[in-house]
């Protein structure tokens, strides 16, 4: 590529008049930055803004940081910065599913990734032929076909970072977060009718279990891995009573309890797996936990509606 700069332009967005003008100029200040990026506004299927965020640090950091965000930018809409960027393009995947996860995975790994908090950048969402929308027609199986094929793009990107033992377990279990979520909501909305596990999108997502490097992590980040461990194990578990695979289930609401013991809704849930299971007398044992401990907090006149939420 020729060009010192580059963007990706969907032919069905539009872009504002200083859209070049403003994200070439944070470039030209950072000279360091791969890639800089706006807010994006979304018109047609609904009227909202996707706020954009700026990704510092060492490539490690900045993937993981990308990896558990919890609301992630429009990043696919960056200008770049081809010198350090490089040569990249959307890869084929399985009929271009998702193909902008390897994608944005190599351009966050090649440098910083600077925000311009503007709404330079205009998508046509949920228009009525248009690519996205076609996606979701797709059979069940395609769809799995590729998120396997974004692991596999995302761990060749962490393979090529040079990162120590430590920071690449930390990357892969990230990964396994944000894919496994994605199988999970796939699940639910296609009525998969099982909870399929993890190393169906790659083999190294099997037994997956949290780091001990977690607990090392800044603050902040530790927190945002462990409710996003949190969020996948409660959909998990939940899918699992949905379509009655007890053990899955089990395995689930076990492993919340064992970080949030005080969770009545948790005790509950677990109570539902070991009655189907045929445990009775564990399920009688757990159904009385949470009962006592939902009398416990109507006495001392906490909401029922916290029992839906956990701490990092």
């Amino acid at each position: 590529m020729e060009s010192e700069f580059a963007f990706l332009y969907f032919h069905d967005d539009l872009i504002e008049p200083t859209y070049s003008e403003r994200l070439v100029g944070a470039l030209r200040e950072r000279p360091d930055a791969a890639s800089a990026h706006c807010d994006v506004g979304h018109f047609g299927g609904s009227e909202k803004v996707i706020t954009g965020r700026g990704f510092e640090g060492p490539a490690p950091q900045r993937l993981l940081e990308f990896l558990t965000a919890l609301r992630r930018p429009s990043l696919l809409r960056s200008m770049m910065r081809t010198e350090i960027a490089g040569d990249l393009r959307l890869p084929a995947g399985a009929r271009g599913i998702w193909a902008n996860q390897p994608f944005l995975s190599q351009m966050i790994a090649a440098g910083p990734v600077l925000h311009v908090p503007e709404v330079l950048y205009r998508r046509w969402e949920k228009r009525e032929g248009g690519l996205t929308e076609s996606w979701r027609k797709l059979p069940f199986e395609e769809i799995i076909a590729g998120y396997r094929a974004n692991a596999e793009g995302a761990l060749e990107t962490i393979d090529g970072l040079g990162a120590t033992f430590e920071e690449r377990e930390l990357l892969l279990f990230a990964l396994h977060l944000y894919l496994t979520a994605r199988l999970r909501r796939a699940e639910a909305q296609y009525g998969a009718g099982a909870v399929h596990p993890p190393e169906l999108l790659h083999p190294e997502f099997a037994g997956m279990t949290v780091p001990a490097a977690v607990e090392r992590l800044p603050q902040d980040l530790r927190h945002r891995c462990m409710r996003a461990w949190d969020r996948l194990q409660r959909r998990t578990g939940k899918l699992a009573l949905e379509v009655g695979d007890d053990a899955a289930a089990i395995a689930a609401y076990g492993d919340l309890l064992r970080r949030h013991p005080e969770n009545p809704a948790f005790w509950r849930s677990l109570a539902k797996g070991l009655r189907a299971a045929g445990r009775d007398e564990e399920a009688s044992e757990a159904k009385e936990r949470g009962r006592a401990l939902r009398r416990e907090r109507e006495a001392g006149g906490e909401p029922a509606s916290r029992e839906r939420t956990t701490s990092g």
